[in-house]
């Protein structure tokens, strides 16, 4: 349930999302179709694992001081 465009609970287990040992099984299937712009027709996956880490990053400072940071880059503020 949302309430104000956030989560009224921040429970995982209220929000329904399963737990690591509750996931079904998934099967990869690799489809083999030529990217027409990459060398040999390559495509590349190494981008997936960086699309969570700004997030993940912002998430830890705000953990940390209490600001939510919305915009990147991070930028160190200065506290008078």
């Amino acid at each position: 349930e949302m309430e104000g465009g956030r989560p009224k609970s921040t429970m995982l287990r209220k929000m329904g999302i399963l737990r690591a040992k509750e996931m079904p099984e998934v099967e990869v299937i690799g489809v083999e179709v030529p990217d027409p712009i990459g060398p040999h027709g390559a495509k590349g996956v190494g981008e997936i694992g960086l699309v969570p880490t700004a997030g993940a990053v912002a998430n830890a400072f705000a953990q940390f001081d209490g600001v939510r940071y919305n915009k990147l880059p991070i930028k160190k503020r200065i506290q008078k």
